[in-house]
């Protein structure tokens, strides 16, 4: 249901005419959604401000930091915490960076595809992030996109969840075995669809590529894009069903034919304005 929040919040910052009442539906759903990433207290709220430059070069630091803040917090005192509350360190900060990658992974995967998402204009084109910035032309540019956008892509956008599906993946005869390191993937979900929270991120991600690389070709293919991309997204849930309890199968396959069309009434809803 947290999916269906983020989808339906997401949706509402395309160029659609959508209308003032239904704006503030989708602010509440976005406050909603925080807890994976996307919402009111998503890292966007910290970079929103900042110049891309600067936010990219935050957003390229992030995934260190998580992996490196619970290590320092926990490791020096590991005896302590064992002692006093008993806590494994070393699972606890292993859980605490997996958790802080899933959720910044949106962000991460939108700020490095924005350096490669150029619009034409008159025959040049521009940065949609920066206009000022010459896609053809610009030896800083070239530098960030092999420097720090090729690596986040690689590392981040698809290494995060390749390496924990990788990590499933060994122990998938015995998950018992590694149920308190990865027991937030695997909970509520059918042994044979152990990686449908990886999924997840995934489809995340390919949402956030879909409306950022589709941005400079235009509005209304943007749309039809991103309308696409759920309809498949839907397929995927009426073949997986991964949840064992049948009610939140239902609800998923629900909540993303509501997205699906959603997305077609606004569509239409914006055609009947812009006439």
């Amino acid at each position: 249901m947290v999916n269906h929040l983020v989808i339906s919040s997401s949706t509402s910052k395309l160029p659609l005419k959508w209308s003032p009442w239904l704006v503030v539906v989708f602010r509440f759903f976005d406050a909603l959604s925080f807890s994976f990433g996307t919402g009111a207290m998503s890292l966007e709220c910290v970079v929103s401000h900042l110049a891309w430059k600067e936010t990219l070069i935050l957003v390229a630091v992030t995934p260190f930091v998580l992996i490196l803040l619970p290590m320092l917090i926990l490791f020096p005192c590991d005896k302590m915490w064992l002692k006093k509350c008993r806590i494994d360190t070393k699972v606890t900060a292993e859980v605490s960076a997996m958790i802080g990658l899933l959720l910044a992974h949106p962000t991460i995967t939108k700020v490095s595809l924005y350096l490669f998402a150029c619009r034409n204009i008159n025959g040049k084109r521009y940065l949609e992030a920066d206009f000022s910035v010459d896609c053809d032309d610009s030896v800083l540019l070239d530098t960030l996109r092999w420097m720090l956008g090729v690596p986040m892509i690689i590392l981040f956008c698809v290494g995060i969840p390749v390496w924990y599906f990788a990590r499933l993946w060994v122990n998938r005869n015995d998950f018992d075995a590694v149920r308190m390191q990865y027991g937030f993937l695997l909970s509520g979900f059918k042994p044979t669809r152990f990686y449908w929270e990886l999924y997840n991120t995934v489809r995340k991600g390919f949402f956030t590529a879909t409306t950022v690389l589709f941005l400079p070709f235009g509005a209304r293919l943007q749309i039809w894009a991103t309308m696409a991309l759920l309809q498949l997204f839907l397929a995927m849930e009426t073949w997986g069903h991964p949840h064992v309890n049948p009610v939140l199968n239902t609800m998923e396959d629900k909540a993303l034919t509501l997205d699906v069309f959603q997305l077609f009434l606004g569509e239409f809803y914006s055609c009947i304005v812009l006439q």
